[in-house]
């Protein structure tokens, strides 16, 4: 979905995270940071990709 591109201004999903297929089943949550809605210049003074995160399992210990 658009909404969730990690590069907005060229419609697209370019920004990757690459993992081992050891973790590869450890993965929980894979996520778009996109800015709140009133910081309308992130483009202009932060960055014009979205910074991309993932959350990887823990031993449990």
């Amino acid at each position: 979905s658009q909404l969730w591109w990690s590069y907005p201004s060229y419609p697209s999903h370019i920004d990757h995270i690459l993992i081992s297929d050891e973790l590869f089943g450890k993965v929980d949550t894979t996520l778009v940071y996109k800015a709140a809605p009133c910081y309308s210049d992130y483009s202009v003074f932060v960055s014009d990709h979205r910074p991309v995160g993932v959350k990887i399992k823990g031993s449990g210990r």
